[in-house]
């Protein structure tokens, strides 16, 4: 019997980002970067002072406190041989990977919530083989509040939650 060959192939999806705050009317603004942190988009924007620089910091604690999306659109063209229930013939499957997510945050793909994740240590691999759309698939990742998270588990536990501030 003769085996198939494992080929991978990557794409990364770095273009297109925009963010905002999850709670707020303004519209999404452009990331600076990709990766990216809040904070450097929020810069690039004007809308923060450098928090390394002067006591900045203490200013821009609010940053921490809110909830923030950030979402993109990337095209998908099928390579692969679907048969009528949207399964690869050829076993071909699609995933998605993200490696070092601020601690608490959701992934959702097509408005399908993907994974909840709460340890930024972790790479997170994502079979979307089937929920990606042939054309234009939309991707958004919201995080939560890490400080919020914490304040709400250290009333919920029995433990103590060092919260630093």
């Amino acid at each position: 019997m003769a085996s198939k060959a494992l080929v991978r192939s990557r794409k990364p999806i770095e273009a297109g980002w925009v963010f905002k705050e999850a709670s707020s009317e303004q519209p999404f603004r452009s990331v600076a970067q990709f990766p990216t942190v809040t904070h450097l988009d929020l810069m690039h924007h004007g809308l923060i002072p450098d928090p390394a620089r002067n006591k900045n910091a203490r200013d821009v604690q609010w940053v921490g406190e809110r909830e923030w999306i950030y979402k993109t659109m990337f095209d998908f063209v099928e390579t692969s041989n679907k048969d009528s229930n949207d399964h690869d013939k050829n076993g071909v499957h699609h995933v998605l990977v993200f490696e070092g997510l601020d601690t608490h945050c959701r992934i959702s793909l097509n408005g399908h919530l993907l994974l909840k994740s709460d340890n930024m240590f972790l790479e997170w691999r994502i079979d979307v083989t089937d929920k990606l759309h042939m054309g234009s698939n939309d991707l958004e990742i919201y995080f939560e509040s890490t400080f919020l998270v914490g304040k709400v588990l250290s009333h919920t536990n029995s433990y103590l939650v060092d919260l630093g501030g």
